[in-house]
């Protein structure tokens, strides 16, 4: 019996989601005749074992809606709580078939090169994929697959934005200066998440951001369908008030994490991180409150 019920059982029981399985013998021979392809340059196999027939790429939807602010909180994108809430469900159950061996989680693989070559979506200008089913408002695994299934063949389309730049003109900092392709050093996003030292000119474009920032999404046509699934919960100003982690109150900042990670996951609450951002969001916040 082939494998794909039990992976779609398990996704349909996380949220909508769209699946797409390729051949590692088909990618291998793409990656071999488009060895100049900016895609094929991201394609790597170090995963891929010699049993390994294929990968199977699954897209689970979200909803890009910000709940309203509350006065003296942080923000974060609901990518970063969504994804934290629907790994706490799929995770256990995908290690619990990765231990048959019939799937192999893959953690290291470029997810987008495969989901365009899948025919899960198209790369947008902003270097995020999208399709028409989701826009690029969904959340993206890859499992290794061994035994023979019915498989998807290669989408051959790189792109389906035409002479759209709409995501290219909203980035605050043009990040987005060559289409389809992202300038970490200049990018928000990028500083948020590694705990590197921000510019100076970035900063106050931070606003009350911990984490993700979504401008380019935002204007996409491609989202511009109203998503069936409920937005994220309303902030817990306990948890998100500024003050919290600039007082501490007696709390040590590593004591702050747990509730934090409760929303975005134990990846993106460390301490160190979300301390350098917290500083710039307060000096954000008391700017904005003085004008």
């Amino acid at each position: 019996m082939s494998i794909l019920p039990d992976i779609k059982k398990i996704a349909d029981e996380t949220a909508p989601n769209l699946i797409k399985s390729i051949k590692i013998e088909d990618i291998r021979h793409w990656k071999e005749i488009n060895k100049d392809n900016p895609i094929s340059q991201h394609l790597y196999f170090e995963e891929f074992d010699h049993e390994m027939t294929g990968v199977s790429i699954i897209a689970f939807h979200y909803n890009l809606d910000y709940p309203i602010l509350p006065d003296g909180c942080m923000s974060i994108s609901p990518y970063y709580y969504f994804a934290n809430k629907y790994y706490k469900h799929y995770n256990p159950l995908l290690q619990e078939l990765a231990v048959t061996g019939r799937i192999k989680i893959l953690k290291d693989t470029h997810l987008k090169s495969l989901a365009n070559l899948s025919g899960i979506g198209f790369y947008g200008k902003n270097s995020i994929i999208h399709n028409e089913l989701f826009g690029s408002r969904f959340i993206m695994i890859a499992l290794g697959i061994y035994e023979e299934i019915e498989w998807d063949g290669l989408n051959l389309v790189m792109t389906d934005c035409g002479s759209c730049q709409l995501c290219i003109d909203a980035c605050p900092t043009q990040a987005l200066n060559k289409p389809y392709k992202l300038d970490r050093n200049q990018c928000l996003r990028h500083y948020m998440l590694t705990g590197i030292e921000v510019p100076e000119i970035y900063k106050s474009l931070m606003t009350d951001r911990l984490v993700g920032c979504d401008l380019c999404q935002k204007v996409c046509l491609k989202n511009s369908k109203k998503s069936q699934i409920d937005r994220m919960p309303d902030y817990d100003q306990e948890v998100f008030g500024i003050n919290r982690y600039m007082e501490e109150g007696g709390l040590t900042l590593n004591d702050l994490m747990p509730p934090l990670a409760e929303w975005v996951g134990k990846n993106y609450a460390r301490a160190n991180r979300v301390k350098e951002q917290c500083n710039i969001i307060y000096n954000n916040i008391r700017k904005g409150g003085e004008q």
